[in-house]
């Protein structure tokens, strides 16, 4: 998969970092981030993450890609897009959709009134969401579904800490407050990762570095180690 963090293109200029620049005097140009990777894999699975923080220049430039399945690069070569497969994600409207949840609103409604409020509000323009074969609105995370994602992160901290002859254990209250302080009503689990590293991780490498936690320990994550 080739992953873009569109936040990082915000810039008028940074458009270029995906196209390429011109050649100039005695130059041939730098080569464009995405232009270069479906160049060199044209069956790719494209990922444009947060596509609403790009420059609208950007999201202009994109209206050639999702119509014709092409893109003149910096230096006037066409690349084929015809072969990828194109998914951008996107917290605009995420406000929206959680109050519908909470109304009841639903499937081809829920999608009708989002489609209108990101149009409405200036978030994307008709001409670029048309272009999208389909656009799927995410249901806000519930809480139950926050644990099962700490869960499944705290098992690769498990195991990472298994190579290291370190035995990790996590109680079930330790999990729930992980879940607590790791999640956001906007950005769902996204805070997850941070919190383990702030809240458990850091420690850890802390006690490992001072000798408490030799090889061979067994360490138990309670509530209480998760202030």
């Amino acid at each position: 998969m080739i992953r873009f963090d569109m936040s990082e293109f915000q810039e008028k200029q940074s458009v270029y970092r995906l196209i390429g620049s011109p050649p100039a005097a005695g130059s041939d140009g730098e080569k464009g981030q995405l232009t270069t990777a479906v160049s060199d894999n044209p069956f790719s699975l494209i990922l444009f993450d947060e596509i609403e923080k790009a420059h609208p220049d950007i999201l202009t430039l994109f209206l050639q890609v999702f119509d014709d399945g092409r893109l003149t690069d910096g230096t006037g070569k066409t690349v084929d897009f015809t072969n990828a497969i194109i998914i951008c994600t996107s917290n605009a409207g995420s406000e929206l959709i959680r109050q519908s949840i909470l109304k009841n609103i639903r499937g081809e409604e829920l999608k009708k009134q989002l489609l209108e409020h990101l149009q409405s509000k200036g978030m994307f323009r008709p001409e670029f969401l048309n272009r999208f074969d389909a656009v799927v609105a995410f249901h806000p995370l519930s809480q139950q579904d926050i644990v099962k994602v700490a869960g499944l992160m705290l098992e690769s901290l498990r195991k990472a800490m298994l190579e290291k002859e370190i035995a990790l254990k996590f109680t079930p209250k330790a999990v729930e407050r992980l879940a607590q302080v790791g999640f956001d009503p906007v950005y769902g689990a996204r805070p997850m990762r941070r919190a383990i590293q702030e809240k458990i991780e850091n420690a850890l490498a802390r006690d490992m570095l001072e000798g408490k936690i030799p090889r061979g320990s067994t360490v138990t994550i309670e509530e209480r180690d998760i202030a």
